[in-house]
């Protein structure tokens, strides 16, 4: 066959590519000779040279620069607080009209001292609470004198002093309502030392005012005398008159205790009226504007 596709060269072998493994005379070929498999310990491929952008990038990095845009929005910060401090020192200052005042100091301490006052700390029986004695009788003191001075010196917050003015005061207005003649002779001197203690804006003070301005109403023929100084002591009543505890659907026991100061100015306000005759309610309305009477006055 081969010399005949020699000599014809346009013969054409049919079926000896299809023939992969067989020749002539029927003797097989080799097998191509395939090449080795690369073993998996094969030596690591070399890492490609790092480029100068890369390492450039790399070395920038690592310098920790400030960044100029980080720079410039910590200046603009900076200069924001300044001016918005600027500005807040500019403001006027805060008026302060519910904020606790100084008061002038009182003379009961200095009394105290000098032993010119007839009381003394009485110790409880049993570990009980102290108590007021007084060392002489009530009928006997200079009522003008001494009741003012107690009443001044329920604004003292240290201890004895407190204790001693407002106990001292209660029992002498409680005395005062058997014997109404001698409040009426001090009462002049009776009402500044309570705005003064009004003036404080203490809630305390505020309070046991308010407490002792209920008792003093409830002595007969006080009332009616007190309306000439509704101008003093109603101006702190209408600025705290709406200041009370806001529990939700809790329960504030302490108002049972006279401990709310909105309720003892509500309170307040109702006796000044009750006692006070007719020219009270207008008097209180003038001072005090969303007062609304309790005895139906229109």
């Amino acid at each position: 066959m081969k010399h005949r596709l020699q000599e014809d060269q346009k013969a054409v072998a049919v079926g000896a590519l299809s023939r992969s493994g067989k020749l002539q005379g029927g003797k097989r070929l080799k097998k191509p000779q395939r090449l080795p498999k690369l073993s998996s310990k094969s030596e690591p491929i070399l890492n490609r040279p790092i480029s100068f952008d890369t390492e450039r990038d790399h070395v920038m990095s690592e310098l920790h620069l400030p960044s100029p845009t980080r720079s410039i929005i910590d200046r603009h910060v900076q200069i924001t607080k300044h001016n918005t401090q600027m500005a807040h020192d500019a403001l006027p200052p805060l008026a302060g009209a519910f904020k606790k005042r100084g008061a002038p100091a009182s003379g009961f301490p200095q009394a105290y001292a000098r032993n010119e006052l007839p009381i003394m700390i009485e110790g409880g029986k049993g570990g009980g609470k102290s108590g007021l004695r007084w060392t002489a009788p009530m009928q006997d003191l200079d009522f003008g004198k001494y009741f003012p001075l107690f009443v001044d010196g329920m604004r003292e917050k240290t201890y004895p002093f407190s204790f001693l003015a407002r106990e001292g005061a209660f029992q002498l207005a409680s005395f005062a309502q058997t014997h109404p003649n001698k409040l009426v002779e001090c009462l002049h001197r009776v009402i500044p030392a309570l705005r003064t203690n009004l003036e404080t804006r203490d809630d305390g003070s505020l309070r046991d005012a308010l407490l002792l301005l209920q008792q003093l109403t409830q002595t007969a023929g006080v009332g009616p005398l007190l309306v000439p100084y509704y101008r003093q002591i109603l101006p702190i009543l209408n600025m705290f008159k709406s200041k009370r505890r806001n529990l939700g659907d809790k329960i504030d026991f302490r108002q049972q205790r006279s401990q709310d100061l909105g309720e003892v100015i509500f309170e307040t306000l109702e006796l000044l009226e009750e006692t006070g005759g007719e020219d009270a309610f207008i008097n209180i309305k003038y001072m005090v504007p969303t007062y609304e009477s309790a005895l139906g006055w229109q």
